[in-house]
């Protein structure tokens, strides 16, 4: 295996000579098997693994972290800053829901509130903008458990919000900020939401860019409405009005308790007035044919977002619909409790590709399972939940997380250490999306855990991508000096193969 790596050696990209056929997943991994224990037995800080001449430069770029000084003191499992990640343009939003914040007595004293931090890219550097932290009833509101960011529009869902009388009802929230162009601070932006007892609104939530008639569109997941039957809940803001109208529910056609419809969402449309408006929706827990949360995906079109499709797991505890990510005709969903041939022990995952065709059907193309070159042991492990977070990004890349996978830790002989995380970039030989073994190209990951560093990380949490950036959660990573703090790992695709971070 060749390797170059920068002068500060805090990056390597391992590139191997393979076959132009392109290798198998198994067969990628018993190749690069050997040479993955040689570099972590020799020290090697191996955070990218990348196939052939071709293979991306995803360098690292910048490390963000959330700023916790002027609050109290926070809980041995931390923050959670990266629980939720945001991306687009020179913006970064990070949710940190485990942040516990002092609101006063009224608002129920030191509590996990959460808060969600702003980053802004300027002259090459990431630097803190804003931290927002809601004043919400409840036992633990956890605002940023969700966020999402599209233009100037901000969107954030704190799930474990009560109501005033009965804190602990799980009604859930969200809200939304507005980017104001002339002072570059995020303000708030009314947003009519609409919650009842038990809801969990906020549990996932989405955006989309904004069309040429200046409408945006968001989506908000309750998978615990109605016995966890679950519903979205959208809303629709013009330019020309400024300001989000009522919400609108969906929910499935055949939906029934405690499919959680809801869990994951996620909303497009055409940047055209009159272009496309697609939503897809994760129900994970729903039961089909007898089998136990087998999971669905269900594709809502038009800009009455009318259910168009629904999609269906494979097996008993499959959890298709875990995670979703949906580009123009491109649906990817991920399922991490998967039981496949290659782990069966359970929650190993694995990612599946549909596409839109001309009528109007969402065909299945591909998927597969984990490849994990560098995880100890490589391949498929149980409990690694590839699926969790999902991404459709630039070039037709596809990322796919498995924040549970084990890695290694600096002792000799290399000992296991348990839910590091990764993530693996997936896109076919030729360029075109894909997201089966064989078109695995690279995967991103922490190095090797070190005596001072804490292990399970959970690397891949959550992931977004941007139009050249991709932003990956590393939520419960930390130090044994300074604790849980959580991180945001942030890389760009770098041909030139610089090395412009810093650890």
């Amino acid at each position: 295996m060749n390797s170059r790596c920068t002068t500060r050696l805090t990056f390597c990209l391992a590139v191997l000579a393979l076959p132009a056929s392109g290798p198998t997943a198994a067969s990628l991994a018993q190749q690069v098997a050997e040479e993955v224990d040689a570099d972590i037995a020799a020290g090697t800080d191996l955070r990218f693994h990348g196939r052939g001449a071709a293979a991306p430069a995803f360098v690292r770029s910048a490390t963000v972290a959330g700023n916790y000084t002027d609050l109290p003191a926070q809980s041995s499992s931390g923050p959670e800053f990266g629980h939720a990640v945001a991306i687009d343009a020179d913006w970064l939003a990070v949710g940190a829901p485990g942040t516990l914040v002092d609101h006063g007595a009224g608002f129920g004293g030191i509590k996990p509130a959460g808060a969600i931090f702003l980053f802004r890219k300027q002259d090459g550097e990431w630097i803190p903008s804003q931290r927002l932290t809601p004043a919400t009833f409840g036992l633990a509101p956890r605002c940023g458990q969700a966020v999402a960011l599209r233009g100037r529009h901000l969107l954030v869902g704190c799930p474990g919000t009560g109501s005033l009388p009965q804190p602990g009802n799980l009604q859930g929230g969200y809200a939304a900020w507005h980017l104001d162009q002339d002072t570059d601070n995020w303000e708030p932006l009314a947003i009519p939401a609409q919650t009842t007892a038990g809801s969990q609104c906020g549990h996932a939530v989405a955006l989309t860019g904004p069309n040429s008639d200046g409408m945006t569109r968001a989506a908000v997941g309750c998978p615990g409405w109605n016995s966890h039957q679950g519903r979205v809940l959208v809303h629709a803001f013009s330019d020309l009005g400024g300001s989000w109208g009522a919400a609108s529910a969906r929910t499935a056609g055949n939906g029934n308790s405690n499919d959680r419809f809801g869990a994951s969402v996620w909303i497009d449309q055409n940047s055209r007035g009159n272009g496309y408006v697609r939503m897809a929706v994760g129900a994970p827990d729903k039961l089909d044919d007898l089998f136990p949360q087998t999971g669905r995906v269900y594709l809502f079109e038009g800009s009455a977002l009318v259910e168009a499709a629904s999609l269906v797991g494979l097996t008993s505890q499959d959890r298709f619909g875990t995670s979703v990510a949906l580009a123009g005709n491109t649906l990817v969903a991920g399922a991490l409790g998967s039981i496949t041939s290659q782990c069966s022990s359970g929650s190993c995952g694995r990612v599946a590709r549909y596409v839109r065709q001309s009528n109007g059907q969402w065909v299945f193309q591909d998927g597969g399972v984990a490849v994990n070159v560098g995880g100890t042991p490589p391949g498929v492990q149980p409990e690694m939940q590839f699926g969790s977070a999902v991404g459709i990004g630039f070039d037709n890349w596809i990322a796919v997380a498995a924040p549970r996978t084990n890695g290694s830790g600096s002792s000799l002989p290399p000992a296991p250490v348990a839910n590091v995380g990764m993530v693996e970039l997936r896109r076919a030989g030729d360029g075109s999306a894909s997201v089966d073994g064989n078109a695995w190209q690279a995967e991103l990951r922490p190095g090797v855990v070190t005596g001072l560093q804490l292990g399970g990380g959970r690397f891949g949490t959550a992931l977004d991508f941007s139009s050249s950036h991709l932003a990956i959660g590393y939520p419960l990573s930390g130090t044994l000096i300074g604790g849980r703090r959580g991180a945001v790992w942030i890389y760009e695709d770098d041909r030139i193969f610089g090395d412009g971070f810093e650890p």
